[in-house]
């Protein structure tokens, strides 16, 4: 008879949360000492000369030639100007 012991244990966890406009969604996983992978996300705002197009947006949209935002955290293209 043989018997076969896994040591390898690996667990999965994800909250999903919804960025505002004017902010993007960013991950960073780690690992904890027993394998267990940990995603986070954090909202962060768009940066001078970017937008976001949608709620939750994985990535910011720079403004069109020569137009930039107001200021950080453009929520539409109608935040572009000159």
């Amino acid at each position: 008879m043989e018997t076969v012991i896994n040591l390898a244990y690996i667990s999965l966890e994800i909250t999903v949360s919804v960025c505002a406009n004017g902010y993007y969604k960013q991950e960073s996983s780690s690992y904890t000492t027993f394998g267990r992978l940990i995603s986070s996300y954090t909202c962060t705002m768009c940066p001078l000369g970017w937008y976001t197009l949608t709620l939750g947006s994985p990535a910011c949209t720079e403004c069109p030639l020569w137009m930039t935002t107001k200021s950080t955290g453009g929520a539409a293209i109608s935040d572009c100007g000159t």
